[in-house]
């Protein structure tokens, strides 16, 4: 009796004890699995943000090109245009949208009436395009790229829908680049989403709110399609059997677009990622797993062990051997994933803070680098310099030899920099269109010197230029600033500084160094006279 009791006890401890085993695998196995999921969903986010960033630097790229001319041609914005369009299909159009007064609207309207008759500033009225009213400003789609397929909006007046026209003054207020609420355009005959990206440009310096205003050029304007940014972010979904979907909260929730089939059966295990202010607005990616994400990967072994009981003690000994080694494997599995994904963002990173013409950092790795050097300076009490070196008669070396030619002598100018600069903390970056920036920690002796030698270096490079001065090569004006950081001053007037050395390079005849408050350091042409 006793004996048959104490059979029944350990039969039913042993099943007790395989239930247990049971449920903490399984439990185990689908931690790790939602650990899984969660930070599949973080990066396939951090990726958005990313495609978003790169997105927002063609508009802010495109935007120096007007910044940088006050006569951009058709033909200068198109070509641009494509090379952006081309890298990125999901950018529907890229506009130019001046402020036009009314004393201007007849000449900008004749200009294009030589080559689309019948050309004028248009409204819609009752779902027609009608001559617009007058007004005391326009804002018409004055260059759109590519046309086909958007002559509708060629010469519309933003300014006369009261809700753009809002956004467009905010825009113009806030200095910055700012997303329109989502809106639904016609595309091969099929409504798709679509969110309009404008960023202000001004001439000069738009520090305060009267200079926005008084100063504004216009704005570039990108149409984004929503449905091709998401697709082209996750194109591996399938893959890793997760759907998705996009918010835009501030317009109350309202779905951008959705990738997969979002079974309302896993509205559980949904996981919600924010995307910080995309360009003013508030979006926020959904994932969720699709039904086979679990189950495809859940192993048979806590059934094998809760059915297993107490007749299996010895199997059950080696099935708790067996389960500790696949939690390790998928440990070790989600581990090898994750250095994989880490390994990439950071390769992306490095991408985000590289220019991709002239491979040297980019004005993004520049402001970064700036502001740390600043406050290690601060703490040390070592001095900062920063060189701004700026390509002479650019804009006429592009127009006689073409953009290619500019490109090719951007890109040898930015390697012969590099070249004369071995420390790892020194920094070249591409400042703007063809300016560069360099960013000496540490350094003040001989700095003149120095950039008298990079001057004579790029002088050496022959890159012929005729309508460049009276070298015949490509030169450069360099302007210098150095500083010791002090607790009251900011990043931002070391910069202001070697902007007025190089002013004043560029004035006095460029091809030449100018320290600030220093020397003048004049570089001559190869052969001419002293």
């Amino acid at each position: 009796m006793h004996r048959s009791v104490s059979l029944l006890i350990i039969a039913a401890l042993g099943c007790v004890l395989s239930f247990w085993a049971a449920y903490r695998i399984a439990q185990s196995e689908q931690s790790l699995l939602e650990e899984e999921f969660r930070h599949s969903a973080d990066n396939q986010a951090q990726m958005l943000r990313w495609h978003l960033s790169s997105l927002y630097d063609t508009l802010n790229q495109l935007g120096v090109l007007f910044e940088g001319s006050e006569s951009v041609s058709p033909e200068e914005f198109a070509r641009v245009a494509e090379g952006m369009l081309s890298r990125h299909r999901e950018i529907q159009a890229l506009e130019w949208v001046p402020a036009v007064p009314q004393s201007q609207r007849a000449g900008m309207e004749a200009m294009w009436r030589k080559r689309y008759p019948g050309f004028t500033f248009s409204e819609q009225q009752h779902g027609v395009m009608v001559e617009a009213r007058p007004r005391l400003m326009y804002y018409p789609v004055y260059y759109v790229e590519p046309f086909s397929g958007n002559e509708r909006v060629f010469g519309f007046d933003l300014g006369s829908e009261p809700i753009r026209l809002k956004a467009l003054m905010a825009a113009r207020d806030r200095g910055r680049l700012l997303a329109s609420e989502p809106i639904q355009r016609v595309q091969d005959g099929q409504e798709r989403t679509a969110t309009l990206v404008m960023l202000p440009v001004y001439r000069g310096l738009p520090g305060t709110l009267a200079n926005r205003r008084a100063n504004l050029m216009g704005f570039v304007l990108g149409v984004f399609q929503v449905e091709k940014l998401v697709q082209t972010v996750f194109f591996n979904r399938a893959h890793s059997r997760i759907d998705f979907r996009l918010f835009d909260d501030t317009a109350d929730g309202e779905t951008l677009a959705t990738v997969g089939g979002f079974d309302d059966s896993m509205a559980d295990w949904s996981y919600d990622q924010p995307l910080p202010d995309v360009a003013g607005r508030q979006w926020r990616l959904q994932a969720r797993p699709q039904p086979t994400f679990f189950r495809d990967q859940r192993s048979l072994l806590p059934w094998m062990v809760g059915l297993g009981g107490p007749i299996l003690i010895l199997i059950l000994t080696s099935m708790v051997y067996q389960m500790s080694q696949r939690n390790r494997a998928i440990a070790a599995l989600v581990e090898r994933r994750t250095e994989e994904l880490d390994e990439a963002n950071r390769k992306l990173i490095q991408l985000t803070l590289t220019d991709s013409l002239t491979e040297v950092g980019n004005r993004r790795q520049f402001d970064q680098w700036l502001s740390s050097e600043w406050d290690a300076g601060r703490r040390s009490g070592r001095p900062l310099t920063l060189m701004l070196v700026d390509v002479d008669y650019f804009k006429s070396f592009n127009d006689n030899y073409g953009h290619r030619a500019g490109d090719k002598a951007l890109r040898r100018i930015a390697a012969t920099l590099r070249a004369r600069l071995h420390r790892p903390r020194d920094l070249v970056a591409r400042y703007g269109g063809e300016e560069f920036a360099i960013l000496l920690p540490e350094t003040s002796d001989n700095v003149p010197l120095l950039a008298q030698a990079l001057c004579d270096a790029v002088v050496e490079l022959g890159i012929r230029h005729e309508c460049g001065g009276e070298s015949g090569v490509v030169t450069v004006s360099i302007g210098v600033a150095t500083l010791v950081p002090a607790v009251e001053q900011q990043a931002e007037h070391l910069v202001e500084l070697a902007d007025q050395a190089l002013y004043r390079a560029k004035a006095e005849g460029r091809n030449r160094v100018i320290s600030y408050g220093g020397q003048v350091h004049l570089q001559l042409a190869p052969g001419s006279p002293a």
